[in-house]
């Protein structure tokens, strides 16, 4: 397993380009780690609608780490 990605340290204006690049990558069955600064909510149907499930983890305040999976 990789490290997660820390999205927190993108420009929020380039988060989600960031986040669906490194998500194309992914082949069937494997999995991306990333760790956000709030529970992206709006992001879960467009994951869902892209072929993706996905576990969030609430650590702080500040800190979410979810798991996406491409089916």
């Amino acid at each position: 397993m990789t490290e997660p990605f820390d999205l927190r340290m993108v420009n929020i204006i380039e988060r989600h380009a960031v986040l669906f690049d490194k998500l194309q990558k992914l082949k069937a069955g494997e999995s991306f780690i990333f760790i956000n600064d709030h529970e992206p909510r709006p992001l879960y149907p467009e994951l869902a609608n892209r072929g993706f499930q996905y576990e969030t983890k609430k650590e702080s305040e500040d800190k979410w780490v979810i798991t996406v999976t491409k089916k």
